[in-house]
C-alpha cells in the first residue's frame, strides 16, 4: 500500500504524491503503456502503481537488496518490464505476474538501456553499447563507445548513443556511425528520445537544458529549452514519450527523490 495524498500548491493543478513506503530513494521510473507508473529504488525494488489510485500491484520486483534500480523500460506490447542495477544486471519481468522471466550480466556498472519498436531487442549502454534479444542473447556488433544514454529509433534500425556531452547515431545490425557527434550540451546527457515519426532527437542534460535535434543532419532544432533549476533525469525526460507531448512539457511528474507526485486529471 502507498502513502496517497492530493495537494496543491503555488496554483499548481492538484497532484497525486505517491510514498513507497520503503524508505529508499527512487532512483528510476517508467509508464507501462496503458498508464501503470513503474518505480525503482536505491533499494533495488521495482514496483508497479495505479495512477489514479495510487495503491501498488501486486508483490515487488526485486534486484539484490544492496544494489540500486539503474533504469526501467516496459515493452510496448505491455507484458514485460525490463532494469538494469549499479552492478551491470538486467532483469526482465512479467508485467501481471510479477515474476522474473530473465536476468543477464554485462560488463561495467550502471548500464542504461532502450527497447526496441518492436519489442524484439534491448539496447544496453555502459563502457559499450551492446544489443541483446529480450532473453539475454547477444546479436549484431558491440558500439565501442562509452555511452550514458541510449534510444531506438522510430523504425529500430539506428541507435542514438550519449556520450557524455555528444551523441551519436549507429547502424543497430553493423554498429557503423551514420551521424554524428551532435554537440551543444555543455554537461551529461542524461536522457534521449526520438519522436514518433523518426526525425528528431531530444536530448536532456546535467547542463538544466533540453534540446532537439534533426535526426537526418545533426543539426539543432532552435534554441535549447531552458528554465529547470536543476539536471534532467534520464527517467524524467523517457516518460515524456508516453505521458505527455514536448508541447505540455509542464505536466510532466515530479519527484523529490523519495516521493513520486503525479499531475491529476482534469475534471
Amino acid at each position: 500500500m502507498s502513502n496517497v495524498t492530493h495537494q496543491e500548491s503555488n496554483g499548481d493543478a492538484p497532484y497525486l504524491v505517491i510514498d513507497p513506503m520503503d524508505n529508499k530513494r527512487i532512483s528510476a521510473l517508467a509508464y507501462t503503456p496503458d498508464g501503470r507508473l513503474v518505480s525503482g529504488s536505491m533499494g533495488g525494488s521495482v514496483k508497479i502503481w495505479n495512477v489514479k489510485t495510487g495503491e501498488q500491484e501486486g508483490t515487488s520486483m526485486e534486484h539484490r537488496g544492496d544494489v540500486g534500480v539503474r533504469e526501467l523500460a516496459a515493452t510496448k506490447d505491455g507484458k514485460r518490464i525490463i532494469g538494469s542495477d549499479e552492478v551491470g544486471c538486467i532483469r526482465v519481468w512479467d508485467v501481471e505476474s510479477h515474476k522474473l522471466v530473465k536476468k543477464w550480466t554485462c560488463r561495467g556498472t550502471s548500464p542504461t538501456l532502450a527497447i526496441s519498436p518492436d519489442d524484439q531487442r534491448v539496447a544496453v549502454g555502459g563502457e559499450k553499447a551492446k544489443i541483446y534479444t529480450l532473453e539475454g542473447r547477444r546479436i549484431g556488433r558491440s558500439i565501442d563507445v562509452s555511452t550514458f544514454s541510449v534510444c531506438f529509433s522510430s523504425g529500430g534500425k539506428k541507435l542514438a548513443c550519449a556520450n557524455w556531452d555528444s551523441i551519436n547515431v549507429y547502424d543497430v545490425t553493423t554498429g557503423t556511425p551514420i551521424l554524428g557527434p551532435l554537440q551543444g550540451h555543455t554537461d551529461l546527457i542524461r536522457g534521449l528520445v526520438w519522436s514518433h515519426d523518426g526525425t528528431r532527437i531530444f536530448s536532456g542534460s546535467s547542463d538544466k537544458t533540453i534540446r532537439c535535434w534533426d535526426a537526418n543532419t545533426g543539426e539543432q532544432i532552435g534554441p535549447a529549452w531552458s528554465g529547470h533549476t536543476d539536471w534532467i533525469e534520464p527517467y524524467v525526460f523517457g516518460m515524456q514519450r508516453m505521458a505527455v507531448s514536448f508541447d505540455d512539457i509542464h505536466n510532466i511528474p515530479k519527484w523529490s527523490g523519495w516521493f513520486v507526485s503525479l499531475p491529476l486529471a482534469s475534471s
